[in-house]
């Protein structure tokens, strides 16, 4: 039987690598890493052979037997299809490591800013000194092990190591893909990777100190921006950098909805975040200080640039002395949202979580647009009630 894309898809690794046959010689490799590699086998002068079509999903189902037919239309002409690839390889503009990592990352057109600034910076300080120059099918196994060494060496945290390690991983799949190298010996060393560090939550308020942080906050000495800042943080569940970095032109105060752009979201998607009549009041007063510059919360050193994270986390801290962190104030929404019955996919669009599906994405952004409404400002006043100790209004889904 030939393959089909859900028999792939629905495929596992195994104890031992394995492979799935499609037809005229094609079939699957799977390799017990998890890795797949497409390879066609063939005879040329009686001899068998074996050719290297791509990496799956980079190369899906259909690409992978087009490049198979091409293959067989090389043989028909007494073309030796795996001789034909290597001549065509060394011939190709590009085929160093380094200029392939520079089209690699080129064709990463979601990637925010600072993520292709960090990238560029780890290839430029910790790969390309070492094998830049090289054709990437000259890299060797044990070049790639002494990478790995220094980057150990230097105390580089374990995870950094392996976001280092899966670049280079991602260089080699799309150098197989365009057919200049065979093999991916990146994959081969994830063995020699040290173990990834536990995962450290950003702490966050317990439930019990959540009435004492609101009041201290009222009280709060320090900047009345910093302050505004970090009410509307809670009240919003947003991660501190899409507060910090917000602009007076993402707001529609009259119409009570904060749209924050592509650009500044993790998410890199648009995101319509529901105000509160709190919300929208504290933004009002803090128009009247901030609303002349660009930025609704400035740095208070030069109004130019946005505050930092630091100063929020400073202000929890130092100044209020809480063992919590900015990040860790989505938690106690998240927590308390999903104990009162409040929709989960609700709670997470609030929340901005990745949502891979463009279509559902855009369907959940929609149909739960009048829960989150709701779902925000019974937050704001369930929050307000706290700050009174007293008639404390119930945090919960309207029944029905």
């Amino acid at each position: 039987m030939t393959l089909t894309a859900i028999k792939i898809k629905a495929s596992k690794s195994k104890e031992k690598d394995y492979k799935l046959y499609d037809e005229k010689g094609l079939f699957l490799l799977i390799k017990k890493s998890g890795a797949r590699y497409w390879r066609l086998k063939y005879r040329y002068n009686k001899k068998e052979k074996l050719l290297a079509i791509g990496v799956y999903p980079e190369i899906s189902l259909k690409d992978a037997r087009l490049k198979a037919a091409e293959a067989h239309k090389l043989l028909q002409d007494g073309i030796d299809p795996g001789e034909y690839k290597k001549q065509q390889s060394s011939v190709s503009s590009g085929s160093n490591f380094e200029e392939l990592a520079v089209e690699w990352m080129s064709t990463k057109k979601d990637w925010a800013e600072q993520t292709r600034k960090d990238r560029q910076g780890a290839f430029k300080n910790h790969i390309s000194p070492f094998i830049g120059s090289t054709p990437i099918e000259h890299v060797t196994r044990q070049q790639l092990i002494n990478i790995v060494d220094r980057l150990k060496a230097s105390g580089k945290h374990s995870g950094t190591i392996r976001e280092i390690h899966g670049g280079v991983v991602s260089v080699f799949r799309y150098a197989i893909a365009k057919g200049a190298c065979e093999r991916n010996l990146a994959d081969d060393i994830k063995p020699l990777l040290p173990v990834g560090d536990k995962v450290k939550h950003r702490k966050a308020l317990k439930r019990e100190e959540i009435p004492l942080f609101l009041r201290q906050l009222e009280n709060y000495g320090g900047s009345f921006s910093t302050v505004c800042a970090l009410k509307i943080l809670i009240l919003t569940a947003s991660r501190p950098g899409e507060v910090f970095k917000a602009v007076w032109a993402d707001f529609d105060l009259d119409n009570s909805v904060w749209i924050r752009p592509s650009e500044r979201m993790k998410t890199r998607k648009e995101h319509p975040t529901p105000l509160q009549r709190q919300a929208v009041e504290i933004l009002r007063n803090l128009h009247r200080v901030t609303g002349r510059g660009a930025y609704v919360f400035p740095n208070q050193s030069d109004p130019k640039k946005h505050m930092s994270e630091n100063t929020l986390n400073q202000a929890i801290k130092r100044r209020m002395g809480f063992d919590a962190t900015a990040h860790g104030m989505r938690s106690v929404f998240s927590s308390l949202a999903n104990e009162f019955g409040f929709n989960p996919d609700a709670i997470e669009m609030q929340l901005a979580h990745t949502e891979k599906n463009e279509v559902r994405r855009a369907y959940n952004r929609t149909k739960y647009w009048d829960e989150r409404v709701e779902m925000a400002q019974k937050w704001a006043d369930y929050l307000d009630s706290l700050k009174s100790d007293s008639n404390v209004i119930p945090f919960k889904k309207t029944a029905g």
